[in-house]
């Protein structure tokens, strides 16, 4: 069961990785090509790994409230386009927004690479709304959402720190960089799903090698501020 779990993050990394190595590019912008290749990979994954326990959350699907509120307004067809689609409808929202924020990117292929990664990114909070069997179970979604980001957080403020914890023994190239938020992206869901989702319990104690270069962050902070104390 233990290797189940750490597979749905190993087997796209290590992937992914080694199309890193191989310096192929499916787009220009390479940081959303590897992360989109290795979330298509980790779904790919979980659908081999966990496919009992995707086909019992597809079944119970039907019996909770959101989808049986959608299907009695709208019938089985449209909920269903819904359920399938709403997470790269989200994505597509997000996309605009960044674009709206300044992002200048006109590429398409980049555009909808960007959407999926956006889309299969927040598909675990999707998911668990559309799972909930209350409104009370869907506003506790957030909790867990908010910790879920949080992670992911957490390497996005630690790649700063990569350079400080390990630029003494290896070079940090942009690659690496790239690799390391995707293996924390690759981690943050595979953990939220396999608990929440599937009930398997949590991989959290992998959580320190993402937390690591952003430890190493806060403790120079503190040596800076302690010279003010």
């Amino acid at each position: 069961m233990v290797v189940r779990k750490y597979s749905t993050v190993g087997i796209p990394l290590f992937l992914t990785a080694i199309i890193a190595f191989f310096d192929i590019q499916v787009i220009e912008n390479q940081f959303i090509s590897l992360l989109s290749i290795a979330l298509f990979l980790q779904t790919v994954a979980f659908h081999f790994i966990f496919s009992e326990q995707i086909a019992e959350y597809s079944e119970n699907l039907a019996n909770k409230f959101i989808p049986q509120a959608l299907q009695s307004r709208f019938g089985s067809l449209f909920t269903t386009l819904i359920i399938c689609f709403s997470t790269y409808i989200v994505g597509f929202i997000l996309v605009l927004f960044f674009l709206s924020a300044g992002w200048d990117e006109s590429n398409v292929s980049t555009l909808a690479l960007s959407i999926f990664m956006a889309g299969s990114i927040v598909s675990p909070i999707m998911q668990s709304i559309f799972d909930a069997d209350n409104v009370g179970g869907a506003l506790e979604i957030t909790s867990a959402g908010v910790a879920y980001f949080v992670m992911i957080a957490f390497a996005l403020f630690g790649l700063k720190g990569l350079d400080q914890t390990l630029g003494d023994y290896i070079g940090i190239t942009e690659n690496m960089k790239i690799l390391y938020l995707t293996g924390a992206l690759l981690f943050a869901k595979a953990n939220y799903v396999i608990d929440r989702a599937f009930n398997q319990g949590t991989i959290m104690h992998l959580f320190i090698f993402i937390a690591l270069p952003f430890m190493y962050i806060l403790a120079d902070e503190y040596k800076i501020l302690a010279e003010f104390l």
